[in-house]
C-alpha cells in the first residue's frame, strides 16, 4: 500500500553547512533565522497503486502479477453431431416367378368290349359282340370275331384337377395300356387330344399286347398346351381273335361285358409357365443382395447397437395367389444375438397397392465385422398351396424395398476414418480491458493462450483453429499450432509466443473484445493404430479457453495520479518579505524495473487551480537479475530552485497532485516483470534562505 506522510511529518534537513539553527526552536510561529530547512511531504507508490482493481488480477506465490482469464464451454462438439447414420436410400430388388412345378398326376380311362365294339366302323361286329358275350355267360366261351384295322371311337377323359389348362414348358405324359381282353390286341393307335378345340397332344402307338399284359409308352410335353379335358381317339385297332372259322370251338375263350382295355394316364415332372391351375406348395426363386450402408470415406464399422430405427419393406406382387417372401439379414442380430428372419404373407397387390411394413429396430445390432459396411439380405419364397384356380404367368412378379430409416444408436464401434470436418464458426466474447486500463501499448513477452478439452469420446482429433481478434474496427490474426486431441481424457494444448511465431504478444496487445474461430476437425489423425474407436451418443468434446498472461512486458505510458494534502509553513510578513530563495530537496528510491517521469502539482483546493509544476529529470528503472526481479532501488536526488510564481504556489496551495508515468527502459526491446512488492518512494524537503536585516 502507499503510504504518505504529511508536511508535519517532523525531521529537518540540513542542507549547507552554515545552518547551525536549533531546530527545537521552530514552531508554527517561526522566528526570524537566516536558513530553515522543512520537510514537505514524503510518499510510497507501490505497484498495487498503478493497477485498477480487476478480479482477472493474481498474485503468484511470490508476488509476480499475472492476468488470467477463464471461460467455460466456449465450444463443444457432441458425437452424435461428428457421426450420424444418415437414412439409407432404399435397396430394390425385383423377380419374376417363373415356371412352377405342377404336381404328377394319374388318371384312369377303361374302354369296355362292349363299348369298344359300339364304337366300330363295322357295325354288325357290334352285335356279334354282344352275341358272343352271352353265350359265353351260358357255356363258358365263344367266339372272338376278328376286328380288321379300322377305327374305335373316341373317349373323354380328365386330365388333372389341378389345372384348367396350362402351356407345359417341360414334362412326360406316358400311357400304360393293360389288355383285360382274353385276346392279343395285335396294333393300337391312340391319339391324344385336348376336348375343347381338338387340338392333337400326341399319339402312342402299341403292338402285340398279351392278354392280362401290360405295356407303356411316353410322350414328351414340351411346347404343349393341355386342358384339363382330353379325349382318346382309338384312332386304329385290330385284334386276330378267335380267327376266321366261328366253328371252331377249340378257339373259344371266355368274353364278359366287363373285359375292357385299362389305360393309365401319368403325367410327370411338369413344369408350366403360363395357365389356370391350382397352385401346389412348393418352393419359389430365392436369391440375395447386398446393400451398402452409406457412411463417409474411409469409415469401417463393426458394430452398431441399436436404440431405435426402423427396417422398412415396401412389397409389390402381380402373382394371384398366396406367397411367402422369407428374408433373412445375418448381419443383424436380435438381443439373443440371432440373426434376423421375417416372413411375410403377400397377395396381388395391383388393386389395393403395395404393401408396406415397418420394422423397430429397437435392440438390435448390425454386426459389420466381416463384411464391409455392407448388408445382404438373403430371401426366398414359398408359393402356397390354392383350393380354386388362378391364372398364372411366369412374367408375375414380385419387387420389394428394404431400406433401414430413423437409426438411432446406444453405441457404435469400428474406425471412423479420417475426413476432415468444418468447425462451424463461433464467436468468443472476452473482457481483457484490464490490460488497457493498466497501460497503452502493452507488450507481453510470455502470454499463453490455453485450451482445456474433455473429450468423452474415445476417438483421437486434431484441431486446426484460425483466430481472428476484434477490437473495435482493429483487428488480428492468430494461426496457432494443430491442437492435438486424446480420446477419452483431458487435454491441454497451450498457443504461445513460440508456436505461433510471435503473433500471440501481437494478438494480445490488440486486447481483443471478441474473438472469431472456425477451422478443421480430423478424426484419427496418425490412422489406425490398432484400436479401433467407439462412440455413444451424448458423449461431447467441451473446450474451454484460458488467457494466463504473467506480467512480463514491454510498457509504454503507466500512469498513477496522487494528491496529498499539505499545510503550508505559516510565517510572518516580516520573514515571508525576506524570503531570498527556497530549494526544494527531491529524493526518489525507485524498485520498479521502469522509468519514470514525476512531475509535481501545486494545487489550491478552494479555488481548483494548479498554481505551479516541479518537474524531475528521467527517474531510471531500477537493476534487475537474470531472473527479472529487482536487485536494489535506483537512488534519484535532485535539487530545484523555485523560482517567484513557485515561490507563491507553494505557500498558496494545499494539495501536491504527484503524476507518475512509467515505461520500459527501452519500449522496443526490454521487457520487465512486475512484482507487487515493488514500491517507489519520494521525499520533499524545503530550504528556506531569509535575508538577515
Amino acid at each position: 500500500m502507499r503510504k504518505i506522510y504529511s508536511i508535519f511529518f517532523i525531521f529537518f534537513l540540513f542542507i549547507c553547512s552554515c545552518v547551525d539553527e536549533n531546530l527545537n526552536n521552530i514552531s508554527n510561529e517561526i522566528e526570524f533565522n537566516s536558513n530553515l530547512a522543512l520537510p514537505v511531504l514524503s510518499s510510497i507508490s507501490t505497484l498495487e497503486d498503478f493497477l485498477p482493481e480487476d478480479s482477472l488480477l493474481i498474485t503468484e506465490q511470490d508476488g509476480l502479477l499475472r492476468v488470467l482469464y477463464f471461460q467455460d464451454s466456449i465450444a463443444s462438439f457432441r458425437s452424435d453431431s461428428l457421426f450420424q447414420i444418415e437414412n439409407q436410400d432404399p435397396t430394390n430388388e425385383s423377380f419374376e416367378l417363373g415356371e412352377i412345378d405342377l404336381d404328377n398326376f394319374q388318371e384312369v380311362k377303361q374302354i369296355f368290349l362292349t363299348e369298344l365294339a359300339g364304337n366300330l366302323e363295322d357295325t354288325l361286329l357290334s352285335n356279334n359282340f354282344n352275341y358272343g358275350i352271352e353265350y359265353s355267360q351260358q357255356f363258358g366261351s365263344a367266339y372272338f370275331p376278328t376286328i380288321s384295322n379300322q377305327s374305335g371311337g373316341t373317349y373323354s377323359q380328365v386330365a388333372s384337377e389341378d389345372f384348367l389348362f396350362v402351356n407345359i414348358v417341360n414334362g412326360n405324359l406316358s400311357l400304360e395300356i393293360t389288355n383285360n381282353f382274353s385276346v392279343n390286341i395285335d396294333y393300337l393307335r391312340l391319339i391324344l387330344k385336348n376336348q375343347i378345340d381338338n387340338s392333337v397332344i400326341g399319339e402312342f402307338i402299341f403292338n402285340n399286347i398279351l392278354p392280362n399284359s401290360s405295356t407303356i409308352e411316353y410322350l414328351s410335353l414340351e411346347g404343349t398346351t393341355m386342358y384339363n379335358e382330353l379325349v382318346f381317339e382309338v384312332n386304329e385297332i385290330y385284334i386276330y381273335g378267335s380267327g376266321p372259322n366261328p366253328f371252331n370251338t377249340s378257339n373259344f375263350v371266355s368274353m364278359n361285358e366287363t373285359d375292357n382295355i385299362n389305360i393309365n394316364v401319368i403325367g410327370s415332372n411338369i413344369k408350366v409357365d403360363n395357365g389356370l391351375v391350382k397352385f401346389p406348395e412348393q418352393e419359389g426363386p430365392s436369391d440375395n443382395f447386398i446393400f451398402d450402408m452409406e457412411f463417409d470415406e474411409g469409415i469401417d464399422i463393426n458394430f452398431i447397437n441399436m436404440n431405435s430405427g426402423t427396417l422398412e419393406y415396401l412389397i409389390s406382387s402381380t402373382f394371384n395367389s398366396n406367397i411367402s417372401l422369407l428374408i433373412e439379414i445375418p448381419q443383424l442380430l436380435d438381443h439373443n444375438n440371432f440373426a434376423y428372419n421375417q416372413s411375410i404373407n403377400i397377395l396381388n397387390t395391383e388393386q389395393l397397392g403395395p404393401l408396406f411394413l415397418s420394422i423397430d429396430l429397437q435392440d438390435y445390432t448390425f454386426d459389420l465385422s466381416n463384411s464391409n459396411n455392407q448388408i445382404e439380405v438373403l430371401y426366398s419364397t414359398q408359393i402356397n398351396s390354392s383350393e380354386s384356380y388362378e391364372a398364372f404367368d411366369a412374367s408375375d412378379f414380385i419387387s420389394f424395398s428394404v431400406s433401414v430409416n430413423n437409426l438411432e444408436f446406444n453405441n457404435i464401434n469400428g474406425y471412423f476414418g479420417q475426413e476432415i470436418k468444418e468447425i462451424d464458426p463461433g464467436t468468443i466474447d472476452i473482457e481483457i480491458s484490464i490490460l488497457d486500463d493498466i497501460a497503452s501499448n502493452i507488450y507481453l513477452e510470455t502470454p499463453k493462450m490455453i485450451f482445456n478439452i474433455d473429450n468423452e469420446i474415445s476417438i483421437p482429433f486434431d484441431i486446426d483453429l484460425d483466430l481472428i481478434g476484434y477490437n473495435d474496427s482493429e483487428s488480428a490474426n492468430l494461426n496457432g499450432p494443430i491442437i492435438n486431441i486424446l480420446p477419452s481424457s483431458f487435454s491441454y494444448a497451450e498457443y504461445n509466443n513460440s508456436n505461433t511465431n510471435n503473433q500471440l504478444s501481437e494478438f494480445i496487445s490488440l486486447v481483443p473484445n471478441q474473438i472469431n474461430y472456425s477451422g478443421s476437425v480430423t478424426p484419427n489423425p496418425n490412422g489406425f493404430q490398432g484400436q479401433f474407436n467407439e462412440i455413444s451418443p451424448g458423449e461431447s468434446i467441451i473446450i474451454n479457453f484460458e488467457m494466463n498472461l504473467p506480467l512480463f512486458l514491454r510498457i509504454d505510458d503507466a500512469n498513477r495520479t496522487d494528491t496529498i494534502s499539505y499545510e503550508p509553513p505559516n510565517l510572518t510578513d516580516n520573514i515571508y518579505d525576506n524570503i531570498h530563495s527556497i530549494i526544494m530537496k527531491l529524493n526518489i528510491s525507485n524498485e520498479f524495473p521502469l522509468n519514470a517521469d514525476i512531475n509535481l502539482k501545486f494545487y489550491n483546493s478552494s479555488n481548483n487551480l494548479i498554481q505551479d509544476s516541479l518537474y524531475s529529470d528521467l527517474v531510471y528503472a531500477a537493476e534487475v537479475d537474470d531472473n527479472g526481479r529487482t536487485i536494489e532501488p535506483n537512488l534519484y536526488t535532485k535539487d530545484i530552485n523555485l523560482d517567484s510564481n513557485q515561490i507563491d504556489a507553494f505557500f498558496n496551495s494545499d494539495n501536491v497532485i504527484i503524476d507518475i508515468e512509467m515505461n520500459t527502459s527501452n519500449t522496443e526491446n526490454s521487457s520487465v516483470k512486475l512484482y507487487t512488492d515493488y514500491e517507489i518512494f519520494f521525499s520533499l524537503g524545503a530550504l528556506i534562505n531569509i535575508n538577515s536585516n
